[in-house]
């Protein structure tokens, strides 16, 4: 029984497919049933009944191929007297010509073509002679004295054509799939809004993040270009929540470069849910979902170029409207005019500095964008009433 399990662990990593080993219960056939059928009528061998009948007819060293008319093949074989099966898996990638054609030699309606190919598509492809190696391969390192297996192809189990009474059916539920795009949504909203906790709730009933249960460099990379699917859905959501695409660029390529490095699935789903608390926390800094578009704009930029000459002309480039309207608009929504804006926002930032560091109080001015140092002096008592070296003091 030992072997069995070391040959169940070794396919699984080495495949990345759904291993079965039978262990006699037609209740396990069930559940296999459930997770992988899709069309009673086209995929027969699928049913627990039919399986079971396969599976206790199988001789020893022969590896059995199945393929169903929706193109689904299964591996089976025995091994130390326990039944394996292998699959479903497909051999060649999905085409919707050929997928109509299926279909309607099945006798099935159009309408079936969509869950038909999201059904295909979350099986893995993989060549038929690859699989085949890989299994006589682990069987042949474990046993190396044994008999070799030869490898025999069933004939095509077909379901019956003619299923005319199929066309006056409902169309098939297509929940799932909206069910999905909800969840997604709802989870780039709560980015949108800054909302880190809602975020990482919907994060986790997102497909994304179901972790394989073994390991293997296949499962990683599937893990790795899912989890690039979620950073470029979050940017996304992100930007739009009005933090500028620099910030978000620079949380991307940083959080990018970990995910590659991973090595292990928990450590890549601590670093997903880590992007998404920052970025949330870049999106509800900028406070800026009551502004309008030109305004959030140009705030992002005011924050990203606050140390440099920032003149109307680029500050109305940035914004995407003219310099006058934008003027207007930024007293209207903020209160306060965009040299207030700048002046306040370089004075808070050498305020932060004085009170957390001992740097020169000319450094500090020429870093938030003051080269004239009596200039910044005279803004900053401006601001709170005291000079630099007073305010310092006072910490």
């Amino acid at each position: 029984m030992e072997q069995v399990k070391l040959l169940l662990r070794i396919l699984q990593n080495m495949t990345d497919l759904p291993v079965l080993t039978w262990d006699g219960q037609l209740s396990s056939l069930e559940d296999y049933e459930k997770q992988h059928l899709f069309l009673r009528q086209a995929q027969p061998l699928l049913e627990a009944t039919a399986l079971q009948t396969l599976l206790e007819n199988l001789h020893p060293n022969i590896l059995y191929g199945v393929k169903d008319p929706l193109g689904m093949e299964l591996l089976l074989f025995r091994y130390e007297d326990c039944p394996f099966v292998i699959g479903p898996y497909t051999t060649q990638a999905w085409n919707d010509k050929e997928g109509e054609h299926t279909l309607a030699s099945l006798g099935l309606p159009s309408s079936y073509l969509i869950p038909y190919k999201l059904y295909y598509g979350s099986y893995s492809l993989l060549a038929k002679d690859t699989i085949k190696r890989m299994v006589t391969g682990a069987i042949a390192a474990l046993q190396p004295d044994a008999p070799p297996y030869v490898y025999r192809s069933l004939s095509e189990l077909r379901g019956s054509k003619h299923r005319t009474d199929l066309f006056q059916e409902d169309p098939p539920d297509f929940e799932q799939a909206i069910r999905r795009y909800e969840r997604e949504n709802r989870f780039l909203a709560r980015i949108e809004a800054g909302d880190a906790t809602g975020a990482l709730e919907h994060y986790k009933r997102m497909r994304y993040t179901s972790i394989s249960r073994t390991f293997s460099p296949r499962n990683m990379q599937a893990m790795i270009a899912n989890a690039t699917i979620v950073r470029t859905m979050a940017r996304k959501a992100a930007e739009r929540g009005g933090a500028h695409p620099a910030v978000i660029d620079s949380i991307s390529v940083t959080y990018a470069q970990k995910m590659y490095a991973c090595t292990d699935v928990k450590s890549l789903y601590t670093l997903i849910q880590e992007m998404i608390r920052e970025l949330c926390d870049v999106v509800a800094a900028c406070h800026q979902h009551q502004y309008s578009p030109p305004v959030r704009r140009a705030i992002s930029y005011l924050e990203l170029h606050i140390s440099q000459n920032i003149t109307l002309p680029a500050l109305a480039k940035a914004s995407k409207v003219s310099r006058s309207y934008l003027s207007r608009l930024f007293t209207a929504e903020t209160g306060e005019t965009v040299s207030h804006f700048i002046s306040r926002t370089r004075c808070e930032k050498a305020a932060a500095l004085l009170r957390t560091t001992d740097l020169p109080i000319q450094d500090i001015s020429a870093h938030v964008g003051y080269l004239d140092n009596n200039y910044f002096v005279k803004v900053f008592r401006s601001y709170y009433g005291v000079t630099p070296t007073a305010y310092r003091n006072h910490r």
